[in-house]
């Protein structure tokens, strides 16, 4: 049985509106499954086939000539010269969806990729898979359920007033995202899918953009990055932790946020009459990945080297970006951190801004919500109220203009 994912609404959308569209995401997050479900009697062109993938790289456009519209192309990464020849293309024939197009990695990212289908392309995000789509309800959107609320009060209402299971943080967070492993796997069998992933990884798509001769040294990067996700990034720090240069830092930074395992999430700041911190905060894409890579074994271990609550915000951080983007108006991400140490670890930005901060107790006290209630303070007219997500079973007001939302109810829309 096949998931329904929460782009597929979006991703269909788009294909009657742009001449191309592209499902982008990480390597084995489900886009080949999504393009082929939403472009059923499409021809369908998969560029891991060696023999396609060495027509289309002798000769681009005659190879883009000869296919026959509307088209699904696989992997286009594989060989980003195809971009131009599909431009023009669609230049000449104009129709919604004539191409749509999959990649494991950002194609307008790569070198020697200096002509873009600009205006004429449609970008879809695909994520490891969150906990509603695991759930069977991609259509659940917190986000847009807050969206609608303009008072602390209306947010108790619509949520569950009832019990709602536990999240046993100690098993969803290090699970993860990645569909094959999440769906199929025990825990041993999980750990030899990473591990087989991180393979795949360095083989395919890292070697579009670093030199063979720095693999080895960019694997020990990428550990690096997943030990400091959830946290505010200083890239000297980072370069000076993994030995190498401020340049190569950020240049392998982007690599990682091309290949769509690292995000970075900007600051709150606008309309803020008050010294903010400025850099950005890294978050990995995908926990379960993480917590192989830093070699844990459970989650007393993670806990025991202070970095439970770093992953369960980036766990959280993967899920809101998922609702963000599906969101049925424009929405915008970001956190909140000011020079005296108040932060709020997420704040949605859309008609009215909403605040959210993460906690791993079972039962928050009112110094839980202090970072929230400094942001509402500051913007009382923009911020009505603020969310404190937590892993325990009940909504309840955890402070003035609070809400405290079970994090099974508020990411997986669970009621019973």
């Amino acid at each position: 049985m096949i998931l329904r994912r929460s782009a597929e609404v979006p991703v269909r959308r788009a294909l009657k509106t742009f001449r191309a569209v592209l499902i982008a995401g990480p390597r084995q997050a489900g886009k080949t499954t999504l393009a082929r479900l939403v472009g059923e009697g499409r021809q369908f062109v998969n560029l891991d086939d060696l023999s396609i993938l060495s027509a289309a790289r002798t000769d681009p456009q005659g190879f883009v000539r000869n296919l026959r519209v509307p088209v699904t192309i696989d992997e286009i990464q594989r060989v980003p010269d195809l971009l131009l020849p599909i431009k023009q293309v669609v230049d000449e024939h104009p129709q919604a969806g004539s191409f749509l197009l999959t990649g494991s990695a950002d194609p307008l990212s790569m070198r020697g990729v200096h002509e873009t289908l600009a205006g004429r392309l449609a970008v879809i995000t695909l994520r490891p898979l969150t906990w509603a789509e695991r759930s069977h309800r991609p259509e659940w959107n917190p986000l847009t359920t807050l969206s609608r609320c303009s008072t602390a009060a209306a947010v108790v209402k619509a949520f569950p007033a009832t019990d709602v299971p536990q999240a046993r943080l100690e098993r969803e967070v290090p699970l993860g995202g990645f569909p094959e492993p999440v769906l199929r796997f025990d825990e041993r069998q999980r750990a030899q899918w990473h591990e087989q992933f991180a393979r795949l990884y360095l083989e395919r798509d890292v070697p579009l953009f670093v030199r063979p001769d720095d693999i080895a040294g960019f694997l020990r990067f990428v550990r690096l990055v997943a030990s400091i996700s959830g946290g505010i990034l200083n890239l000297a720090h980072l370069a000076r932790d993994a030995q190498m240069s401020h340049d190569t830092a950020r240049r392998w930074l982007s690599v990682l946020q091309s290949t769509f395992l690292a995000q970075t999430l900007r600051p709150y700041w606008r309309n803020v009459r008050k010294r903010l911190t400025k850099a950005p905060k890294l978050h990995f894409a995908d926990t379960g990945l993480a917590a192989h890579l830093l070699g844990l074994r459970d989650w007393r271990q993670a806990e025991h080297l202070n970095l439970a609550g770093a992953l369960t915000e980036s766990w959280v951080h993967h899920h809101l970006d998922v609702f963000r983007a599906c969101a049925e108006v424009r929405m915008d991400l970001h956190y909140f951190h000011t020079a005296a140490g108040d932060e709020c670890d997420f704040v949605v930005e859309a008609d009215r801004l909403i605040p959210i901060e993460v906690k791993t107790t079972q039962t928050p006290s009112p110094k839980d919500s202090a970072g929230l209630r400094v942001f509402l303070d500051l913007l009382p007219r923009h911020a009505p109220f603020g969310v404190l997500l937590y892993p325990g079973t009940r909504v309840f007001p955890a402070a003035d203009r609070v809400v405290a939302i079970p994090m099974s109810a508020f990411l997986c829309g669970t009621t019973s």
